[in-house]
């Protein structure tokens, strides 16, 4: 279906601020860990668990949207989950122990599941090949623009009106984003399906059982969560021991997204030049050998600032050459049911990501070998997902 170019600019103008949402949920109140373990009374491993425990709700959440969104359109579940959002996030401010803080988590992450479910679904609807991973490198860059300005943001905040204006913060952010999706976005999808159970555990059975969909959304969510670990076990690592305060936590992630920024801009000139295929195979040979080096510092030199950022730099540089790639391959896998596939695709990520996540709160964060380590075997992990399941794709 061929769209006019006003369509496409009104549907990119909404969804790609979207993604930037996503980031700000995650990376916002990060600065602030170690302040809510004082404030809550509890330790930095509970506080670390705010981040898993929203990847599990939004989990949960991608079980739901995925369907529902083929059934009735992405727009209303999209309205709905921003809503769900808004008032979670006043819950999380509100929250006076660690354990409403990690239930209000779990259903905040719920209602974020409908972005990450919705503005896969849409670019998929409107795009196609190339098209497809241009626009995905775009929502990638607006994602990865979130780690740049985000906790930037959340170490003033913290700094100066405490750790529940985060939350207050994305309450106001997601009440403005349903506002804009209400009386902005159109509909994308119109060939709706109805429900019927049945008929969706068969899609999603199907999904389970194609090897390069599942290689290709593991390796992303292991990516992701590379980047995840950092701001779980970051902000004790260099406030604790270092010495930083918030706001410097704030600036050192503010440079570490715009290395992530610099990697998705390079992937977009490279797409010039070269296949989708080919570019993901360099990003992974490149994330291997930078964890390799990574590792070999850990052990060999002292820790310091430096030491600690210029590898975990150099990873989401390299991150940003297969994400968005690999995104946009995995969809283009089953042209029906994009809800479906989005969401699963979606699932494989945060679950993933969830997952590890969950295991580096456990990591010791008074020594950087640990951490180097665990870099180091993920992405091996990531790279046996991509070389044995992924790369099926390109022999059959």
């Amino acid at each position: 279906m061929t769209h006019t170019k006003q369509f496409v600019r009104r549907i990119l103008s909404i969804v790609i601020p979207m993604t930037l949402f996503l980031g700000f949920g995650i990376d916002l109140y990060s600065p602030s860990f170690p302040l809510i373990a004082k404030s809550l009374n509890t330790n930095e491993q509970l506080v670390q668990l705010t981040i898993a425990t929203y990847f599990f709700g939004y989990t949960i959440g991608l079980l739901f949207f995925g369907p529902i969104s083929d059934a009735i359109g992405r727009k209303k579940p999209l309205i709905f989950g921003f809503l769900l959002y808004c008032l979670l996030s006043l819950f999380c401010a509100f929250s006076t122990n660690i354990d409403m803080l990690l239930t209000f988590r779990f259903f905040q992450g719920a209602g974020a599941a409908s972005v990450g479910v919705m503005f896969r679904s849409i670019l998929s609807d409107v795009f196609m090949g190339k098209q497809l991973a241009t626009s995905m490198s775009y929502t990638s860059m607006s994602y990865r623009t979130g780690p740049i300005i985000a906790p930037l943001i959340g170490g003033y905040l913290t700094t100066y009106f405490g750790w529940s204006s985060n939350f207050y913060f994305l309450m106001i952010f997601s009440g403005l984003f349903a506002l804009s999706v209400f009386f902005f976005l159109p509909e994308t999808h119109t060939d709706l399906s109805p429900i019927h159970l049945k008929s969706i555990l068969k899609k999603y059975k199907a999904l389970f059982q194609c090897r390069p969909f599942i290689g290709g959304g593991i390796t992303n969510g292991i990516l992701y969560a590379m980047m995840i670990i950092f701001n779980i076990v970051g902000p004790f690592f260099i406030q604790d021991i270092l010495g930083y305060s918030p706001i410097d936590f704030g600036h050192i992630a503010f440079f570490l997204g715009l290395a992530a920024l610099c990697g998705i801009l390079f992937n977009r000139l490279l797409l010039q030049f070269l296949s989708v295929e080919k570019i993901i195979r360099l990003g992974m040979i490149s994330l291997i050998f930078i964890c390799i080096l990574q590792t070999i510092s850990a052990f060999l030199f002292p820790v310091n600032l430096y030491s600690l950022l210029i590898p975990i730099a150099c990873i989401v540089f390299a991150s940003g050459l297969v994400v968005s790639n690999m995104l946009s391959q995995i969809l283009e896998l089953v042209p029906h049911s994009k809800g479906i596939t989005s969401s699963l695709s979606a699932i494989l990520v945060v679950a993933t990501t969830g997952i590890l996540t969950a295991l580096s709160s456990f990591l010791k964060s008074d020594t950087i070998i640990p951490f180097a380590l665990a870099y180091l075997a993920i992405t091996f992990i990531a790279y046996f997902c991509y070389r044995f399941l992924f790369l099926k794709r390109a022999k059959e």
